[in-house]
């Protein structure tokens, strides 16, 4: 099996196929597989309910993610910083509390490092069952009888099957002619800034507000890193002409905001475009599974990505295996149902 995307979605699907013995290739445009390059909010929500018909926790002794309806663990030996409260601003700086100040119960968010996760999905996998391609970036495919030839770049790969979890801009979605029946809804802009010093007003806690800048909206969101005095500030917007550079001067400047940012220092910055579409509705066609983000109506919450990844590698597996054995196929069908 070939897999497109060496996030969490393609990662978690890589350890569902190797785990049951097929053997994997994952391809990937960055150089370092780990490194984030693009704007990520690192939190991980909701710790407290069902989402994507699982609920999830971080065992501290044994230093495990846990999804236990899944049947998935995988281990992470970074930070976890428990959030206990969501403050939400207006713009006339009217506030809403979601959460308790001092904690009761389970938090409503983790806040962790998603380039020490990838690390350590990436060391769990069976390395003699799955191959990484970094700088191997898809940009064709031909399906024939019983394979499919990929091509990224100069390399050529033939497969039984493939993923893709290539992310809410998927290559392979388009390729396979998705985006003719899928509706455009939005386009969204991002950009990202570690800061340090910045002084939240509620500590241990996810921050958003709503800012106008020349009439535009624009969405703040902050969270603090899992480790130390950095804090994670985002800006999001569907305005297209809005410059999210720009607008970090204006809003870290504004009266409503000044004090928090003020002698805050930038230590990283990412950034990010979106084409929202609506969703796929079936996802497999052609030996080709979806997976994460690439069927998405826009990118899940990371949570998403790694159970729809897990369930998808599972359901492929299983797939190959009905081949195998020529018994009815059943498995693809349970996944798309739960999709």
């Amino acid at each position: 099996v070939v897999i497109v995307g060496a996030g969490p979605a393609g990662l978690l699907a890589a350890k569902a196929l190797a785990e049951n013995g097929f053997d994997v290739a994952v391809l990937e445009r960055k150089k370092n597989l780990s490194e984030i390059v693009r704007a990520c909010g690192q939190s991980l929500l909701p710790p407290n309910e069902y989402f994507f018909g699982d609920i999830f926790h971080f065992n501290e002794k044994d230093l495990r993610f846990c999804f236990p309806l899944s049947g998935l663990s995988f281990p992470y030996t970074g930070h976890v910083k428990k959030l206990s409260t969501w403050h939400m601003f207006s713009p006339s700086m009217k506030k809403m509390q979601f959460g308790y100040s001092p904690p009761q119960g389970a938090p409503i968010a983790l806040s962790y490092d998603k380039e020490t996760m990838l690390r350590c999905l990436i060391e769990d996998l069976p390395r003699d069952r799955v191959e990484f391609f970094p700088e191997t970036e898809f940009t064709d495919m031909q399906v024939g009888p019983g394979m499919i030839l990929v091509q990224a770049g100069s390399r050529q790969f033939v497969s039984t099957c493939l993923i893709a979890a290539d992310g809410a801009n998927s290559r392979v979605v388009h390729q396979l002619g998705y985006n003719n029946n899928r509706r455009h809804i939005a386009t969204l802009h991002v950009r990202s800034f570690f800061l340090k010093g910045f002084h939240a007003p509620y500590p241990d806690s996810i921050i958003t507000a709503v800012a106008f800048i020349e009439e535009k909206p624009v969405y703040l969101f902050l969270l603090p890193r899992p480790d130390g005095d950095e804090w994670n500030f985002i800006l999001l917007t569907l305005e297209p002409s809005v410059d999210l550079g720009h607008a970090y001067q204006i809003i870290t400047r504004d009266e409503r905001y000044a004090a928090w940012f003020r002698g805050a220092e930038q230590t990283r910055q990412f950034a990010a475009v979106e084409y929202i579409y609506s969703p796929v509705q079936r996802p497999f066609r052609n030996n080709v599974l979806i997976v994460g983000d690439a069927g998405a109506c826009q990118e899940l919450e990371c949570l998403g990505a790694m159970i729809t990844g897990w369930k998808g590698g599972l359901a492929l597996a299983a797939a190959l295996k009905e081949q195998h054995l020529g018994i009815l196929p059943r498995a693809i069908a349970l996944y798309e149902d739960w999709w």
